[in-house]
């Protein structure tokens, strides 16, 4: 008795997993579909170029740098920030749904921020 049931739950699993097989979507189906040669960027709901990011409206990303290390100190004070740094569309800084005004340009560098998230296990 016991072997049969044993082949019977070895048959089932071997079912089982035949059907979830069949039943697979591929991943960017979940996240978004992009085409062959980008990423998808959930922070912003969109599909990006794959590829570092070597300069942004014409600043090349040494410049790009030197702006955030110089207006850090300045970020970091302001309520509400978590932290910041660099994407495709220039300087992004994360923060809190209350959070203090921020400056939208730096240097000429646009800036824009991302909900900060936590996630927390209950």
């Amino acid at each position: 008795m016991k072997t049969a049931a044993f082949i019977l739950s070895l048959l089932l699993s071997m079912l089982a997993t035949a059907w979830a097989e069949d039943t697979k979507k591929p991943i960017d189906s979940l996240l978004g579909k992009c085409p062959p040669g980008s990423t998808w960027f959930d922070n912003h709901g969109e599909c990006i170029p794959e590829g570092e990011i070597t300069e942004i409206d014409g600043v090349p990303m040494h410049e790009i740098i030197k702006v955030l290390d110089a207006h850090s100190d300045e970020l970091r004070v302001i309520k509400g920030v978590m932290g910041f740094g660099i994407d495709q569309h220039g300087i992004h800084v994360d923060v809190m749904p209350e959070h203090d005004t921020l400056p939208i340009i730096l240097d000429g560098l646009p800036v824009h921020t991302h909900p900060y998230f936590v996630a927390v296990d209950s």
